[in-house]
Protein backbone atom coordinates (compact mmCIF):
# COMPACT_ATOMS: atom_id res chain seq x y z
CA UNK A 1 0.00 0.00 0.00
CA UNK A 2 2.83 2.38 0.96
CA UNK A 3 4.57 1.68 -2.38
CA UNK A 4 1.38 2.40 -4.35
CA UNK A 5 0.90 5.71 -2.51
CA UNK A 6 4.47 6.76 -3.25
CA UNK A 7 4.06 5.83 -6.96
CA UNK A 8 0.94 7.99 -7.18
CA UNK A 9 2.61 10.94 -5.42
CA UNK A 10 5.72 10.81 -7.59
CA UNK A 11 3.66 10.30 -10.73
CA UNK A 12 1.59 13.34 -9.89
CA UNK A 13 4.70 15.42 -9.35
CA UNK A 14 6.21 14.24 -12.61
CA UNK A 15 3.03 14.94 -14.55
CA UNK A 16 3.10 18.49 -13.22
CA UNK A 17 6.72 18.80 -14.50
CA UNK A 18 8.10 18.61 -18.05
CA UNK A 19 6.90 15.98 -20.57
CA UNK A 20 10.34 14.38 -20.61
CA UNK A 21 10.51 13.87 -16.86
CA UNK A 22 9.81 10.13 -17.03
CA UNK A 23 12.86 9.73 -19.22
CA UNK A 24 15.08 11.59 -16.78
CA UNK A 25 14.07 10.06 -13.43
CA UNK A 26 13.99 6.47 -12.42
CA UNK A 27 10.72 6.13 -10.51
CA UNK A 28 11.69 2.89 -8.75
CA UNK A 29 14.92 4.36 -7.40
CA UNK A 30 13.09 7.40 -6.02
CA UNK A 31 10.51 5.20 -4.33
CA UNK A 32 13.22 3.08 -2.71
CA UNK A 33 14.99 6.18 -1.46
CA UNK A 34 11.81 7.54 0.10
CA UNK A 35 10.98 4.16 1.63
CA UNK A 36 14.41 3.95 3.29
CA UNK A 37 14.06 7.45 4.66
CA UNK A 38 10.56 6.73 6.03
CA UNK A 39 11.72 3.49 7.69
CA UNK A 40 14.64 5.35 9.26
CA UNK A 41 12.27 7.95 10.71
CA UNK A 42 9.93 5.23 12.00
CA UNK A 43 12.84 3.42 13.62
CA UNK A 44 14.03 6.60 15.34
CA UNK A 45 10.51 7.36 16.54
CA UNK A 46 10.09 3.83 17.93
CA UNK A 47 13.41 4.16 19.75
CA UNK A 48 12.29 7.41 21.36
CA UNK A 49 8.99 5.80 22.42
CA UNK A 50 10.79 2.81 23.96
CA UNK A 51 13.10 5.14 25.86
CA UNK A 52 10.17 7.17 27.19
CA UNK A 53 8.24 4.04 28.20
CA UNK A 54 11.34 2.69 29.94
CA UNK A 55 11.79 5.91 31.90
CA UNK A 56 8.11 5.99 32.88
CA UNK A 57 8.21 2.33 33.92
CA UNK A 58 11.35 2.90 35.96
CA UNK A 59 9.77 5.89 37.70
CA UNK A 60 6.54 4.02 38.41
CA UNK A 61 8.55 1.17 39.95
CA UNK A 62 10.01 3.73 42.37
CA UNK A 63 6.63 5.28 43.20
CA UNK A 64 4.19 3.71 45.66
CA UNK A 65 0.67 5.06 46.07
CA UNK A 66 -1.64 4.05 48.91
CA UNK A 67 -4.98 5.39 49.96
CA UNK A 68 -7.52 5.15 52.75
CA UNK A 69 -10.98 6.50 53.46
CA UNK A 70 -13.61 6.49 56.19
CA UNK A 71 -17.24 7.57 56.31
CA UNK A 72 -19.75 7.26 59.10
CA UNK A 73 -22.59 8.50 61.25
CA UNK A 74 -22.30 9.53 64.91
CA UNK A 75 -24.69 11.00 67.46
CA UNK A 76 -25.14 11.34 71.24
CA UNK A 77 -28.15 11.39 73.54
CA UNK A 78 -27.19 14.81 74.92
CA UNK A 79 -27.43 18.27 73.39
CA UNK A 80 -24.01 19.06 74.88
CA UNK A 81 -21.33 19.01 72.18
CA UNK A 82 -18.66 16.31 72.43
CA UNK A 83 -15.00 17.34 71.98
CA UNK A 84 -15.20 15.79 68.50
CA UNK A 85 -18.05 18.21 67.66
CA UNK A 86 -20.77 15.55 68.01
CA UNK A 87 -24.11 16.21 69.73
CA UNK A 88 -27.66 14.79 69.60
CA UNK A 89 -28.03 15.58 65.89
CA UNK A 90 -26.76 13.27 63.15
CA UNK A 91 -23.12 13.96 62.36
CA UNK A 92 -21.70 12.64 59.08
CA UNK A 93 -18.60 14.84 59.15
CA UNK A 94 -16.50 13.83 62.12
CA UNK A 95 -15.53 10.36 60.87
CA UNK A 96 -15.19 11.32 57.21
CA UNK A 97 -11.54 11.05 56.18
CA UNK A 98 -9.89 10.64 52.78
CA UNK A 99 -6.13 10.27 52.44
CA UNK A 100 -3.56 9.53 49.76
CA UNK A 101 0.07 8.70 50.46
CA UNK A 102 2.80 8.96 47.84
CA UNK A 103 6.23 7.44 48.45
CA UNK A 104 8.99 8.01 45.90
CA UNK A 105 12.39 6.31 46.00
CA UNK A 106 14.85 9.04 45.06
CA UNK A 107 17.80 6.65 45.20
CA UNK A 108 18.80 3.49 47.02
CA UNK A 109 18.98 5.31 50.38
CA UNK A 110 16.61 8.28 50.04
CA UNK A 111 12.81 8.38 49.98
CA UNK A 112 10.33 11.25 49.76
CA UNK A 113 6.90 10.79 51.36
CA UNK A 114 3.80 12.95 51.00
CA UNK A 115 0.46 12.19 52.68
CA UNK A 116 -2.45 14.39 51.66
CA UNK A 117 -5.39 14.28 54.03
CA UNK A 118 -8.90 15.69 53.98
CA UNK A 119 -10.97 15.53 57.17
CA UNK A 120 -14.70 16.11 57.32
CA UNK A 121 -14.32 18.09 60.54
CA UNK A 122 -12.38 20.72 58.57
CA UNK A 123 -14.76 20.58 55.57
CA UNK A 124 -12.26 18.28 53.84
CA UNK A 125 -9.69 21.02 53.33
CA UNK A 126 -6.75 19.05 51.98
CA UNK A 127 -3.53 19.42 53.96
CA UNK A 128 -0.16 17.70 54.04
CA UNK A 129 -0.23 15.56 57.18
CA UNK A 130 3.13 14.07 56.24
CA UNK A 131 5.71 15.70 53.97
CA UNK A 132 9.22 14.50 54.66
CA UNK A 133 12.46 13.13 53.22
CA UNK A 134 14.05 10.06 54.80
CA UNK A 135 17.65 8.87 54.50
CA UNK A 136 18.60 5.26 55.29
CA UNK A 137 22.11 5.89 56.64
CA UNK A 138 22.67 2.22 57.54
CA UNK A 139 20.46 -0.89 57.39
CA UNK A 140 19.36 -0.12 60.97
CA UNK A 141 19.50 3.69 61.12
CA UNK A 142 17.16 6.15 59.38
CA UNK A 143 16.92 9.95 59.54
CA UNK A 144 13.75 11.84 58.53
CA UNK A 145 13.06 15.55 58.19
CA UNK A 146 10.04 17.67 57.25
CA UNK A 147 6.46 17.38 58.51
CA UNK A 148 6.12 14.26 60.65
CA UNK A 149 3.53 12.59 62.87
CA UNK A 150 3.83 13.10 66.63
CA UNK A 151 4.79 9.77 68.29
CA UNK A 152 2.74 10.17 71.50
CA UNK A 153 0.53 7.08 71.17
CA UNK A 154 0.57 3.41 70.20
CA UNK A 155 -1.47 4.22 67.08
CA UNK A 156 0.29 7.45 66.12
CA UNK A 157 1.81 6.22 62.85
CA UNK A 158 -1.59 5.21 61.42
CA UNK A 159 -3.84 7.52 63.42
CA UNK A 160 -6.06 8.50 60.46
CA UNK A 161 -6.17 5.06 58.82
CA UNK A 162 -9.33 3.74 60.42
CA UNK A 163 -9.00 0.37 58.69
CA UNK A 164 -5.74 -0.24 60.61
CA UNK A 165 -7.39 -0.56 64.03
CA UNK A 166 -10.50 -2.28 65.36
CA UNK A 167 -12.34 0.56 67.12
CA UNK A 168 -14.33 3.22 65.29
CA UNK A 169 -11.69 5.70 66.47
CA UNK A 170 -8.98 5.70 69.16
CA UNK A 171 -10.34 6.42 72.63
CA UNK A 172 -10.89 10.18 72.95
CA UNK A 173 -10.02 10.20 76.65
CA UNK A 174 -6.42 9.54 75.59
CA UNK A 175 -6.12 10.70 71.98
CA UNK A 176 -8.05 13.98 72.04
CA UNK A 177 -5.82 15.69 74.60
CA UNK A 178 -3.26 16.94 72.06
CA UNK A 179 -5.15 19.06 69.49
CA UNK A 180 -2.44 18.63 66.87
CA UNK A 181 -1.17 15.46 65.21
CA UNK A 182 1.94 16.52 63.27
CA UNK A 183 4.97 18.74 63.73
CA UNK A 184 7.79 20.29 61.69
CA UNK A 185 11.19 18.88 62.54
CA UNK A 186 13.27 15.72 62.31
CA UNK A 187 13.69 12.34 63.95
CA UNK A 188 16.18 9.48 64.10
CA UNK A 189 14.96 5.87 63.96
CA UNK A 190 17.25 3.03 65.06
CA UNK A 191 16.48 -0.72 65.05
CA UNK A 192 18.08 -3.37 67.26
CA UNK A 193 17.82 -7.15 67.74
CA UNK A 194 18.77 -8.72 71.08
CA UNK A 195 17.41 -10.93 73.87
CA UNK A 196 15.07 -12.63 71.39
CA UNK A 197 13.19 -9.46 70.49
CA UNK A 198 13.06 -6.67 67.91
CA UNK A 199 13.57 -3.20 69.33
CA UNK A 200 13.36 0.34 67.99
CA UNK A 201 14.32 3.78 69.27
CA UNK A 202 12.90 7.08 67.99
CA UNK A 203 14.41 10.42 68.99
CA UNK A 204 12.80 13.60 67.67
CA UNK A 205 12.73 17.38 67.86
CA UNK A 206 10.35 19.85 66.24
CA UNK A 207 8.01 22.81 66.48
CA UNK A 208 4.34 23.52 65.95
CA UNK A 209 1.59 26.03 66.71
CA UNK A 210 -1.60 25.30 68.63
CA UNK A 211 -4.67 27.48 69.10
CA UNK A 212 -7.56 27.38 71.55
CA UNK A 213 -10.41 29.84 71.28
CA UNK A 214 -8.66 32.69 73.09
CA UNK A 215 -5.17 31.30 73.66
CA UNK A 216 -2.41 30.64 71.15
CA UNK A 217 0.67 28.51 71.77
CA UNK A 218 4.05 28.19 70.07
CA UNK A 219 5.57 24.83 70.89
CA UNK A 220 9.13 23.50 70.77
CA UNK A 221 9.10 19.80 71.58
CA UNK A 222 11.60 16.96 71.81
CA UNK A 223 11.39 13.41 73.04
CA UNK A 224 12.34 9.76 72.77
CA UNK A 225 10.28 6.55 72.43
CA UNK A 226 11.35 2.94 72.79
CA UNK A 227 9.44 -0.12 71.54
CA UNK A 228 10.23 -3.82 72.06
CA UNK A 229 8.46 -6.57 70.15
CA UNK A 230 8.40 -10.21 71.27
CA UNK A 231 6.19 -12.21 68.93
CA UNK A 232 2.57 -11.05 69.34
CA UNK A 233 3.30 -8.60 72.16
CA UNK A 234 4.83 -5.12 71.93
CA UNK A 235 5.91 -2.87 74.79
CA UNK A 236 6.29 0.86 74.28
CA UNK A 237 7.47 3.70 76.52
CA UNK A 238 8.35 7.31 75.79
CA UNK A 239 8.52 10.86 76.97
CA UNK A 240 8.02 14.23 75.29
CA UNK A 241 9.08 17.55 76.80
CA UNK A 242 7.64 20.71 75.28
CA UNK A 243 8.57 24.32 75.95
CA UNK A 244 5.51 26.44 75.24
CA UNK A 245 5.04 30.14 74.80
CA UNK A 246 1.43 31.37 75.17
CA UNK A 247 -0.45 34.55 74.38
CA UNK A 248 -4.04 35.74 74.52
CA UNK A 249 -5.87 36.70 71.36
CA UNK A 250 -6.77 40.22 72.47
CA UNK A 251 -8.80 40.87 69.31
CA UNK A 252 -11.19 38.07 70.26
CA UNK A 253 -11.12 39.24 73.86
CA UNK A 254 -12.23 42.69 72.74
CA UNK A 255 -15.02 41.16 70.67
CA UNK A 256 -16.34 39.11 73.59
CA UNK A 257 -15.86 41.26 76.66
CA UNK A 258 -16.44 44.86 77.74
CA UNK A 259 -13.65 47.31 78.53
CA UNK A 260 -14.29 46.89 82.26
CA UNK A 261 -13.95 43.13 82.04
CA UNK A 262 -10.77 43.40 79.96
CA UNK A 263 -9.35 45.80 82.53
CA UNK A 264 -10.10 43.32 85.29
CA UNK A 265 -8.44 40.49 83.34
CA UNK A 266 -5.31 42.51 82.66
CA UNK A 267 -5.15 43.72 86.27
CA UNK A 268 -5.62 40.24 87.74
CA UNK A 269 -2.49 38.65 89.16
CA UNK A 270 0.72 38.30 87.21
CA UNK A 271 -0.24 38.62 83.54
CA UNK A 272 3.38 37.97 82.64
CA UNK A 273 2.83 34.39 83.78
CA UNK A 274 -0.52 34.11 81.98
CA UNK A 275 0.95 35.37 78.73
CA UNK A 276 3.86 32.97 79.06
CA UNK A 277 6.51 35.59 78.36
CA UNK A 278 9.22 33.19 79.47
CA UNK A 279 7.35 30.10 78.32
CA UNK A 280 6.34 27.10 80.41
CA UNK A 281 7.06 23.38 80.22
CA UNK A 282 4.74 20.43 79.55
CA UNK A 283 5.84 16.81 79.98
CA UNK A 284 3.99 13.88 78.46
CA UNK A 285 5.02 10.38 79.56
CA UNK A 286 3.29 7.32 78.11
CA UNK A 287 3.46 3.55 78.53
CA UNK A 288 1.86 1.10 76.12
CA UNK A 289 1.31 -2.63 75.62
CA UNK A 290 -0.14 -4.11 72.42
CA UNK A 291 -1.05 -7.76 71.85
CA UNK A 292 -2.28 -9.47 68.68
CA UNK A 293 -1.89 -13.20 67.97
CA UNK A 294 -4.34 -13.21 65.07
CA UNK A 295 -7.26 -14.24 67.31
CA UNK A 296 -7.10 -12.13 70.47
CA UNK A 297 -6.09 -8.48 70.37
CA UNK A 298 -5.67 -5.80 73.02
CA UNK A 299 -4.25 -2.33 73.49
CA UNK A 300 -3.32 -0.67 76.79
CA UNK A 301 -2.02 2.89 77.13
CA UNK A 302 -1.34 4.82 80.32
CA UNK A 303 -0.08 8.40 80.27
CA UNK A 304 0.74 11.30 82.52
CA UNK A 305 0.55 14.90 81.33
CA UNK A 306 2.27 17.38 83.65
CA UNK A 307 2.13 21.11 82.88
CA UNK A 308 4.43 23.38 84.89
CA UNK A 309 2.05 26.31 84.63
CA UNK A 310 -1.48 27.36 85.57
CA UNK A 311 -3.02 24.87 83.12
CA UNK A 312 -4.31 21.43 84.13
CA UNK A 313 -2.26 18.26 84.40
CA UNK A 314 -3.90 14.90 83.65
CA UNK A 315 -3.83 11.17 84.32
CA UNK A 316 -4.92 9.21 81.24
CA UNK A 317 -5.72 5.58 80.52
CA UNK A 318 -7.09 3.63 77.54
CA UNK A 319 -7.73 -0.13 77.25
CA UNK A 320 -9.26 -2.31 74.52
CA UNK A 321 -9.76 -6.10 74.43
CA UNK A 322 -11.29 -8.10 71.59
CA UNK A 323 -11.45 -11.41 69.75
CA UNK A 324 -11.79 -12.35 66.08
CA UNK A 325 -14.44 -14.83 64.93
CA UNK A 326 -13.78 -15.18 61.20
CA UNK A 327 -14.93 -11.82 59.82
CA UNK A 328 -16.46 -10.60 63.10
CA UNK A 329 -14.36 -8.91 65.80
CA UNK A 330 -16.29 -7.84 68.92
CA UNK A 331 -14.43 -5.73 71.49
CA UNK A 332 -14.83 -3.86 74.76
CA UNK A 333 -12.90 -0.92 76.13
CA UNK A 334 -12.34 1.46 79.01
CA UNK A 335 -10.83 4.95 79.18
CA UNK A 336 -10.14 7.54 81.86
CA UNK A 337 -9.13 11.20 81.85
CA UNK A 338 -8.74 12.91 85.23
CA UNK A 339 -7.46 16.39 85.99
CA UNK A 340 -4.95 16.39 88.83
CA UNK A 341 -5.62 18.32 92.04
CA UNK A 342 -3.18 21.11 91.30
CA UNK A 343 -3.46 24.87 90.89
CA UNK A 344 -4.49 25.62 87.30
CA UNK A 345 -5.60 28.55 85.20
CA UNK A 346 -9.33 28.09 85.78
CA UNK A 347 -8.99 28.29 89.56
CA UNK A 348 -6.51 31.13 89.22
CA UNK A 349 -8.91 33.21 87.16
CA UNK A 350 -11.88 32.43 89.38
CA UNK A 351 -9.88 33.55 92.40
CA UNK A 352 -8.57 36.75 90.80
CA UNK A 353 -11.26 37.99 88.43
CA UNK A 354 -14.07 40.09 89.93
CA UNK A 355 -17.32 38.29 90.55
CA UNK A 356 -19.82 38.33 87.71
CA UNK A 357 -21.47 36.32 84.98
CA UNK A 358 -18.53 36.82 82.60
CA UNK A 359 -15.97 34.72 84.51
CA UNK A 360 -17.32 31.17 83.85
CA UNK A 361 -17.88 31.65 80.09
CA UNK A 362 -14.45 33.27 79.80
CA UNK A 363 -12.82 30.30 81.52
CA UNK A 364 -14.80 27.79 79.43
CA UNK A 365 -13.75 29.61 76.27
CA UNK A 366 -10.13 29.06 77.23
CA UNK A 367 -10.75 25.32 77.51
CA UNK A 368 -8.69 25.01 80.70
CA UNK A 369 -11.24 24.10 83.37
CA UNK A 370 -11.00 20.79 85.22
CA UNK A 371 -12.35 17.69 83.48
CA UNK A 372 -13.09 14.22 84.79
CA UNK A 373 -14.45 11.37 82.68
CA UNK A 374 -14.61 7.59 82.45
CA UNK A 375 -15.60 5.87 79.19
CA UNK A 376 -16.96 2.34 78.77
CA UNK A 377 -16.99 1.04 75.20
CA UNK A 378 -18.54 -1.92 73.37
CA UNK A 379 -18.47 -2.54 69.65
CA UNK A 380 -17.93 -4.89 66.77
CA UNK A 381 -15.92 -4.82 63.54
CA UNK A 382 -17.10 -6.72 60.47
CA UNK A 383 -14.68 -7.43 57.61
CA UNK A 384 -17.12 -6.85 54.78
CA UNK A 385 -14.81 -7.18 51.79
CA UNK A 386 -11.05 -7.24 51.27
CA UNK A 387 -9.86 -3.82 52.37
CA UNK A 388 -13.30 -2.75 53.65
CA UNK A 389 -14.54 -2.94 57.25
CA UNK A 390 -17.78 -1.87 58.94
CA UNK A 391 -17.72 -0.89 62.63
CA UNK A 392 -20.49 -0.28 65.15
CA UNK A 393 -19.62 1.21 68.55
CA UNK A 394 -21.29 2.51 71.73
CA UNK A 395 -19.40 4.74 74.20
CA UNK A 396 -20.82 5.40 77.66
CA UNK A 397 -19.41 8.48 79.48
CA UNK A 398 -19.86 8.64 83.23
CA UNK A 399 -18.37 9.76 86.58
CA UNK A 400 -17.69 13.29 85.37
CA UNK A 401 -17.88 14.69 88.92
CA UNK A 402 -19.88 17.73 87.92
CA UNK A 403 -17.42 18.79 85.20
CA UNK A 404 -18.01 18.89 81.45
CA UNK A 405 -15.92 15.72 81.05
CA UNK A 406 -15.17 15.08 77.38
CA UNK A 407 -17.75 17.67 76.30
CA UNK A 408 -17.62 21.37 75.52
CA UNK A 409 -20.55 22.08 77.85
CA UNK A 410 -22.10 20.15 80.75
CA UNK A 411 -23.70 16.91 79.42
CA UNK A 412 -24.99 15.68 82.77
CA UNK A 413 -23.60 12.72 84.66
CA UNK A 414 -24.12 10.01 82.01
CA UNK A 415 -24.05 10.30 78.23
CA UNK A 416 -23.93 7.83 75.32
CA UNK A 417 -22.18 8.22 71.96
CA UNK A 418 -23.30 6.00 69.03
CA UNK A 419 -21.11 5.50 65.95
CA UNK A 420 -21.35 3.57 62.67
CA UNK A 421 -18.36 3.78 60.34
CA UNK A 422 -17.12 2.21 57.09
CA UNK A 423 -13.32 2.11 56.62
CA UNK A 424 -11.41 1.26 53.45
CA UNK A 425 -7.72 0.93 52.57
CA UNK A 426 -6.33 0.52 49.08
Amino acid sequence: MLRKILVVIIGFLLVQGSPGAFAQIDVDEEIQRLEKRLKKLQKKDAKRNRSLIKKLTKSSDRMRINGFASAGLSTTDSDAEFVLEINDTKNYQIDTVVGMQFSFQVNSKTDAVLQLLGRGVTANDVEAEWAYVSYQATPTLKVRGGRLRIPFYNHSEFLDVGYAYNRVRPNSTMYSLAPFTSYYGMDILADFSFFGGEHSLQIYNGTDDMALELLGFKINLYGAYWASEYGPITFRVGRTIAKIGAEFDFIKLQEGFSADVLGAIVASGDMGDLLGADGFVAEFTSYGVMYDDGVWFSNLEVADLFIDFLLNSYDLMDFTLGRRFNRWSPFIGFGKQYSKDETHLANYLLANLPEGDFAPPFINSLGVDSTFSQTYTAGVRFEWKTGVAVKLQLDHFTRMKGTRGMFISDPGENTQLFSLVIDAAF
